[in-house]
């Protein structure tokens, strides 16, 4: 032996060597997330392949620098792992490098734990860490469709459709009645119609497309929303809070302020309750009501940052702007940072018109919540205003994303739909249809979100006597003032409803009279049938203005009954329900 290393240290030769080495690794190391094995072979002869084993098995070879193998571990099985390096040259030598691992992903804490680990991720928009949270929930039970779901929510907010469906679809055929999959997947084919119809060329087509899709998201959610609402049963003590947040949600606002007021008129300093009520009352278009339910609770020295913020926009809407910045003060200064503050400084600002600082307000709300569908509401009705409309088409969609049901950016975009119609800048007939059908189209997504939206119901009946259909408006007219009977903007809608029914029933009978030289006793009668319900329109619309002056005498006494630019200029303006954030 000693005479062969002095024969080879005389002759400059020394032994061929292949060395592997596998970078950020050694035996024992765990993996549980996706791992990639770095690979480097120091060789005297140039290096052809290096082959990836898993065990015994052949996984994958690479025959160019940087060697490289990856490994998902959600796709390995749990426990010991096994994995080998094998390297040639071009002189036909070999080398093998070994190194024991373990794969643990965590799935031994269940699929139930991951799930609801991903849906924080989720709402925290950690998408990929929500993926992850999916697959290994998947991983510790296949057939578990709360994961598929989490899943498809997570592909969808990132803009992966095809894997969204997938996940959708999976959890559909795992169970066609599962109402959350259901609805999954309406939202999913709402985010491609509405990037479809952007692509299409026939725009009646692409409204034909948008209009299914978007009503078939609505009816969804509004199903499952009520599935929830119904599932509360008898409210007591014990769940009275969560019941009222689950009334919130679903648009069921009558029920919230019923099962928190009676406590809450015992004990005004229950800030809690207060707010809730007065959320409802705001959104439901009771805003005298709301201030008295905040005046309560100013009374008793309950006041939050979000209760100022709540009476900052019952006293923009009342038309108080001097008592409304002294109560956003307050606000902002118990707590600039809530969310339900910020989104209220947002809407007093454009119920005033203030387009710069609605703006500002919005714009910095989007930086951090830019996934909320009332934050997205705002930006759409302000890049619209800033006619920026394909950013304002993004974040309507944004919007309905976030939430199907938002009924008030389907009805914002229906109003902006006949604008042009309403202002005379579209009067060809063709033109006009197209936009008509569009409004039609948001208008009863939106009552398929919130059947007794007031503000839906008004936009329809205003649309209808705009189409000269006072007979079909008629009957929207008058389930808007049941719907909203303290909202002013429903009642100076239902008054030109009201008055061009009264014109419409008129004009038949000067039409009969013209006709009819003499009159035969069924004819009379007829005429005196129309007679008696034109006048009982007229008196009706007289009424309607005037519930409307009452509610709202700093913008609309001493009005004559509206036309339409009058009522399209009001609705658009001060028809708008406040988008808040939930207490």
């Amino acid at each position: 032996m000693l005479t062969a290393l002095i024969a080879s240290a005389l002759l400059g030769w020394t032994p061929l060597k292949i060395e592997i080495n596998v970078r950020d690794v050694k035996d024992g190391d765990v993996i549980s997330a996706e791992k990639t094995f770095r690979v480097t072979v120091v060789s005297d002869n140039p290096v052809t392949q290096v082959e990836f084993y898993v065990g015994d098995s052949l996984r994958d070879s690479d025959s160019s620098t940087p060697y490289e193998f990856k490994i998902d571990p959600l796709n390995e099985k749990e426990g010991p792992y096994a994995v080998g390096f094998v390297a040639y040259t071009s002189e036909g030598e070999k080398a093998r490098r070994d190194l024991k691992l373990s794969i643990d992903t965590g799935v031994s804490k269940g699929a139930e734990f991951h799930v609801e680990q991903g849906n924080e991720f989720l709402s925290d928009q950690k998408l990929d860490d929500a993926i992850r949270a999916g697959r290994v929930a998947l991983k510790a039970k296949a057939d578990y469709n709360p994961a598929r779901i989490l899943l498809a929510r997570a592909y969808l907010a990132k803009g992966v459709m095809d894997k969204a469906e997938q996940f959708a679809q999976d959890a559909l055929a795992a169970d066609a009645n599962f109402a959350e999959g259901r609805e999954l997947l309406a939202a999913i084919n709402l985010r491609k119609a509405l990037g479809a119809g952007a692509s299409m060329s026939n725009r009646d087509e692409a409204m034909k497309l948008i209009a299914s899709a978007m009503k078939q998201a609505a009816e969804y959610r509004r199903q499952n929303l009520d599935k929830l609402a119904d599932s509360v049963g008898e409210v007591n003590d014990q769940n009275r809070l969560r019941a009222a947040d689950t009334f919130l949600r679903t648009y069921r606002f009558d029920a919230a302020v019923k099962a928190l007021q009676p406590d809450f008129i015992k004990d005004p300093k229950r800030a809690e309750y207060g707010n809730r009520i007065a959320y409802a009352q705001l959104r439901s278009a009771r805003n005298a009501d709301a201030y008295e339910t905040l005046r309560m609770m100013d009374k008793a020295g309950s006041m939050d940052a979000y209760g100022y913020a709540m009476m900052s926009v019952a006293q923009a809407i009342a038309g108080d702007d001097t008592e409304s910045d002294k109560a956003m003060t307050e606000a902002v200064g118990n707590d600039p940072e809530d969310l339900g503050v910020r989104t209220a400084q947002v809407f007093v600002a454009l119920w005033r018109g203030r387009t710069g600082t609605f703006g500002n307000l919005a714009n910095n709300l989007a930086k951090e919540e830019g996934q909320r569908t009332e934050v997205n509401y705002y930006l759409a009705v302000l890049l619209h205003q800033l006619r920026s409309f394909t950013d304002s088409d993004d974040r309507f969609g944004r919007a309905l994303l976030a939430e199907p049901a938002n009924a008030d950016m389907y009805v914002e975009r229906g109003n902006q739909a006949i604008e042009p119609v309403v202002s005379n800048r579209i009067t060809d007939k063709d033109g006009m249809k197209y936009q008509f059908d569009a409004a039609t189209a948001y208008y009863e997504a939106a009552l398929a979100a919130w059947p007794e939206s007031p503000q839906a119901l008004a936009a329809v009946a205003f649309m209808k006597t705009l189409q000269g259909k006072p007979a079909d408006a008629v009957s929207y007219a008058d389930a808007t003032v049941r719907a909203g009977s303290y909202y002013p903007a429903g009642y100076y809608t239902a008054s030109m409803v009201y008055y061009a029914m009264a014109v419409e029933l008129a004009n038949q009978a000067s039409i009969i009279r013209r006709d009819a030289k003499n009159p035969d006793a069924d004819t009379r009668a007829k005429l005196a049938d129309l007679d008696r319900a034109a006048t009982d329109f007229q008196n009706r619309s007289t009424a309607a203005k005037a519930k409307a002056e009452e509610l709202d005498p700093k913008k609309l006494g001493g009005r004559s009954i509206p036309r339409a630019i009058d009522v399209y200029g009001y609705f658009t303006r001060y028809g708008r329900l406040p988008q808040l954030t939930r207490p």
